[in-house]
């Protein structure tokens, strides 16, 4: 599950690209170039559990052998019933499988300073929400032009929430 803001104030949008094709597109069109690098942040990670029931072969992939679940209640995998098969440490953003370790925003090239703009593509990796033991990444958002470069409004995440 991913959640999304979408473009609820019907702002101009920026493009994400992550090809040198697009980006050279946008380039010839006179259009602002932002290229960032994509880089993981510690807040998206979670540690994960895959268990293997003995009796059933039945699999469960959760944070650790005592979870918290809905109602106040607490389900359990104690080792005499479930074989730890792997702990791994799992990322909370999946991302487009063409993004090569970099992306680029692309800004309409008469982008006004101070304009707000709706990010349809978010490249860098921002913790918008948590819950229980579940991490959900901001995919999209708000930013300002500043004439030089976009300043992502983090704001805008503080009004999303779950409710379990």
């Amino acid at each position: 599950m991913h959640l999304k803001l979408t473009n609820k104030n019907k702002l101009r949008v920026i493009k994400t690209v992550y090809d040198t094709y697009k980006l050279n597109a946008a380039q010839k069109d006179s259009c602002h170039c932002l290229i960032r690098k994509i880089e993981r942040t510690s807040s998206l990670y979670s540690s994960r559990c895959l268990f293997r029931n003995y009796k059933t072969g039945e699999y469960e992939f959760m944070p650790s052998r005592e979870n918290f679940v809905q109602y106040g209640e607490w389900k359990n995998y104690p080792e005499e019933e479930w074989e730890l098969i792997e702990e791994v440490e799992f990322y909370n953003r999946v991302r487009n499988p063409n993004a090569a370790g970099w992306g680029a925003y692309i800004i309409p090239k008469d982008a006004k300073v101070g304009e707000r703009f709706y990010i349809e593509d978010i490249i860098e990796d921002i913790l918008m929400e948590h819950f229980w033991d579940s991490r959900y990444p901001a995919t999209d958002g708000e930013c300002v032009w500043n004439g030089n470069d976009i300043e992502i409004d983090k704001r805008v995440y503080d009004q999303t929430f779950l409710i379990g």
